[in-house]
């Protein structure tokens, strides 16, 4: 078994393989090939990025105001691990 991440980062990377790397009148074994499979598979993980940037300001700024919200935004998205995590698969 595969332990080192959670079971729906393997879901979701499927899913953009399904959707937008695999046309049906492909060969399974080409898929590795296209460039559309790295971007199908990556596109998912840096929405989820913006969109946990987006609920961090949007969680300080209903607590605080919103000039902390951006900055705690800010903060966030500018730290390497949540940068490294949220780009890879």
């Amino acid at each position: 078994m595969f332990w080192s991440k959670p079971v729906l980062t393997f879901w979701i990377m499927s899913i953009g393989m399904h959707i937008g790397a695999s046309p049906a009148w492909q060969d399974p074994g080409e898929i590795a090939l296209l460039s559309r499979t790295e971007w199908a598979v990556r596109v998912p993980f840096c929405l989820f990025g913006v969109l946990a940037l987006w609920g961090v300001y949007l969680v300080v700024s209903r607590f605080v105001n919103r000039r902390a919200g951006f900055l705690a935004a800010l903060v966030t998205g500018t730290c390497p691990m949540f940068s490294l995590i949220a780009r890879q698969p």
